[in-house]
């Protein structure tokens, strides 16, 4: 099952989604070794730098965490936000943010190989603010996680604290995906939605991490 495997960035960067998506099922190394059928060590390379990662093998990993492995192809130069949909929210946020707020598209949290990008980054003299678009909540823990894991990377590539935004249209399916986890974003996400958008309208920062609605 292990022979003939690759590693390279892309590699790198898919350890690291497994890793968070691992963690969030709860499962450990351990039982995932035992579930997939190889060693604990090999298990722990695999999620830690990605070394010789095989597609077949991530699919693996994914699924015995109760997810599954989705593989896209996308833009290498300019603007490669995930899909369309999440461009439109991108340019609602900007077009209601006011000065002295900045935005840029797909900052990079730091230099290769790591190809991670922040989708929005709102720049005030006050403040930076990473804002990630989620137009689907398939896992919100992991989810919000792998935010936190681009904001920690991106405040010490600036030197600065970053704030964390987390963006997601507001539909039904999102508001009930949302609610099992009001506890966790009271705690993780302190700033509603309501007050992260009056200070971005009033060209204020937001002054901490937030849950931001987009209609």
């Amino acid at each position: 099952m292990l022979n003939g495997m690759h590693s390279g960035p892309r590699a790198n960067e898919l350890s690291r989604e497994l890793s968070i998506a691992c963690a969030a099922a709860g499962v450990t190394q351990r039982e995932l070794a035992q579930r997939i059928g190889i060693s604990q060590s090999s298990v722990g390379r695999l999620l830690t730098d990605g070394g010789n990662l095989r597609v077949d093998v991530a699919d693996a990993i994914a699924r015995a965490c109760g997810y599954r492995l989705a593989i896209k192809v996308v833009p290498g130069h300019g603007i490669t936000l995930r899909d369309s949909g999440q461009l439109t929210v991108a340019q609602i946020i900007q077009s209601h943010a006011q000065p002295p707020w900045q935005g840029r598209l797909e900052v990079p949290v730091a230099g290769p190989p790591d190809r991670r990008a922040i989708d929005l980054l709102l720049m005030h003299p006050d403040e930076i603010v990473g804002i990630e678009i989620e137009r689907w909540l398939r896992d919100l823990q992991a989810q919000l996680r792998a935010g936190q894991l681009k904001r920690l990377a991106l405040a010490e590539r600036m030197g600065r604290a970053v704030r964390l935004v987390l963006a997601v249209p507001d539909t039904v399916s999102a508001r009930r995906a949302i609610n099992p986890f009001l506890d966790l974003i009271a705690q993780q996400l302190p700033v509603t939605s309501r007050q992260a958008w009056a200070r971005i309208r009033s060209g204020e920062p937001i002054g901490g991490d937030a849950l931001l609605w987009v209609r």
